[in-house]
């Protein structure tokens, strides 16, 4: 991968422009999609950057061709500037591996009794 990209907000996308990144603001998912089936289209190698939160509202069909794309790398980051409750932390944690592993986790303490 020669190319980093950033699919964003439009709130959060000059951020990374001023480091560099090319970056793309979008209102919502529909314009994320639209972005997303141009990389897949094209035939550049890219490391696809999507925000967390638009990434989690895109069709499902569309995530299993980008996963299946040979030459997009993907990874998600983190969308969440509030702070919410822990349980919700943990399952965006749990959810962001996953995501990147393909691993599933428990934390310690969790009532279905796979960890202690």
């Amino acid at each position: 991968m020669n190319k980093l990209v950033v699919i964003t907000t439009f709130s959060m996308a000059n951020g990374y422009r001023l480091a560099g990144i090319d970056a793309h603001g979008v209102a919502d998912e529909k314009a994320a999609e639209a972005l997303m089936r141009d990389y897949i289209d094209g035939c550049e190698p890219v490391l696809l950057a999507i925000d967390d939160e638009l990434f989690s509202k895109v069709d499902h069909k569309l995530i299993k061709s980008l996963y299946d794309c040979k030459h997009i790398a993907l990874v998600t980051i983190p969308s969440k500037s509030q702070k919410p409750s822990t349980r919700v932390n943990q399952e965006h944690l749990y959810n962001m591996i996953r995501h990147a592993t393909g691993t599933q986790i428990h934390f310690k303490g969790e009532s279905d009794g796979s960890s202690k």
